[in-house]
């Protein structure tokens, strides 16, 4: 397998996601040397209206992801991803075990894939009556997380709202590129279908760069704010996700991960340590190193003094991750009160081998490289996998998290594994934790929490 671990229409209440395929590049029809560029068209100062409505003001915020769940809406591949490591497997079986507490929501690209995912549950035995398929929603990727549906509630609990961003393909394209507004618009029609109140805003934003306590406080990843965003200062685009999420305070975390990097920016080093590897992130969201566990509890990527000295990635992300443990111990609640942060092991740093013919590959061949990486065409390259412990799913008394030892690893990545499930069983005592394979996920640059998104549950329902 070629594994090398490493030593818009709704009701409108205002007025006004590296993870692009190689058919994605091709909708932009945009010259490759902008891809990826900062000074890539963005919301401006002017596109924020004098007079902005709130959330807040209408009694809407982002709830806290460990209440109940109504649903949790999947995004299926609109294309074949890789053709030596396919994705669908893992699909099926994240899908199979949600379907045990939870109703799941499937996008589907085209009619062909909604009888291909029917034809695959029914052979994997997966209860239809807890699915629903839903076409007609043209969308490109996989990562729902981030385009999707990022359902607000009032503090009731009896209604549901919808937060509405704008896209630029993960700062891959202009937002005002044919991808860029399609995958914009994927949200405000489901809002539509739905038939919810809207609170929308100009500003680039991906679910998976905000992890919430549900009781005002949201943690974000400045460095892929400002990289989305470059027209905006970080105090303007602080406001404006209050304003549109219902937040009262954000914390800011910097930089995440190397092995989340935006692939534009260049090579870092392979499992060999010198020979550079290329990466398949997003420029570090947050749900790939931190993570609110509870109202006043934060669950933490940790790099050890001892394991850094291993190698030039361990020990950058040992100084991303402490920055970001500086700036939380710092920070407080609403009410004023310090949280209590745990520390989550990072995880094995794996490299994944694609050749001609790979989505990965493909995709990766077709980019312009800040640091002036050639693209080694016709030759086979290798990629550094986007692997997390804290990019997990939490729904309904269940866990689905990310695992990676499998049978030819070190026995140490089998002991990283058995360590981040009891730390997640400590963390969630009254959850059930299921581990999942998912490096077919994670080589395409993102995890399980990525392509989930969870719509809450109304104290109406029972």
């Amino acid at each position: 397998m070629n594994v090398t671990p490493a030593a818009q229409t709704c009701l409108v209440f205002s007025g006004w996601r590296g993870k692009i395929g190689a058919a994605g590049l091709l909708v932009g029809a945009m010259a490759m040397s902008t891809y990826g560029s900062d000074s890539l068209e963005g919301p401006q100062r002017g596109d924020l209206p004098p007079v902005m409505k709130s959330a807040a003001k209408f009694d809407l915020s982002f709830p806290a992801e460990w209440e109940s769940h109504d649903a949790v809406w999947l995004a299926w591949p609109a294309h074949a991803h890789e053709t030596t490591l396919p994705a669908a497997p893992v699909y099926l079986e994240i899908i199979k075990t949600l379907t045990e507490v939870v109703k799941v929501k499937i996008l589907t690209a085209t009619k062909s894939a909604r009888e291909e995912i029917t034809a695959a549950l029914k052979h994997r035995q997966v209860p239809l009556d807890k699915v629903e398929l839903i076409d007609g929603i043209n969308y490109t990727e996989a990562w729902v997380r981030d385009f999707g549906p990022i359902f607000l509630r009032n503090t009731a609990g009896t209604e549901l709202g919808m937060a509405i961003f704008t896209q630029n393909t993960w700062g891959y394209q202009s937002r005002s590129e044919p991808e860029a507004k399609m995958l914009s618009a994927v949200s405000g029609t489901i809002a539509q279908r739905l038939g919810l109140p809207c609170v929308k805003t100009s500003i680039v934003g991906e679910g998976g760069n905000r992890s919430f306590n549900g009781a005002g406080v949201m943690i974000g990843g400045e460095a892929v704010e400002r990289q989305r965003n470059p027209g905006l200062t970080l105090e303007e685009i602080e406001a404006e996700l209050k304003r549109v999420l219902g937040v009262q305070k954000v914390l800011w975390v910097n930089e995440g991960p190397v092995n989340d990097q935006l692939p534009f920016r260049g090579r870092v080093p392979g499992s060999d340590g010198k020979t550079g590897a290329f990466t398949f992130g997003t420029g570090g969201h947050v749900d790939e190193f931190v993570t609110f566990v509870d109202e006043h509890t934060i669950l933490l990527a940790e790099v050890t003094g001892e394991v850094a000295r291993q190698n030039r990635v361990r020990c950058i992300n040992r100084q991303r991750f402490e920055d970001a443990y500086q700036r939380l111990s710092m920070a407080t609640d609403v009410a004023g009160k310090p949280f209590t942060i745990i520390r989550m092991p990072e995880a094995p740093l794996l490299y994944q081998v694609f050749r001609p013919g790979d989505y990965v590959y493909e995709s990766l061949q077709d980019l312009h490289y800040e640091d002036g990486t050639v693209f080694p065409a016709g030759d086979p390259i290798e990629v550094m996998v986007a692997s997390s412990y804290n990019n997990f799913l939490v729904t309904n008394g269940l866990i689905l998290a990310q695992s990676y030892y499998q049978e030819g690893m070190a026995e140490s990545i089998r002991a990283q594994d058995e360590q981040a499930m009891s730390i997640l069983a400590k963390a969630y005592p009254a959850h059930r934790i299921v581990p999942i394979k998912t490096l077919p996920v994670n080589s395409r640059g993102g995890g399980i929490h990525c392509i989930t998104q969870q719509e809450p549950r109304l104290n109406s329902k029972n």
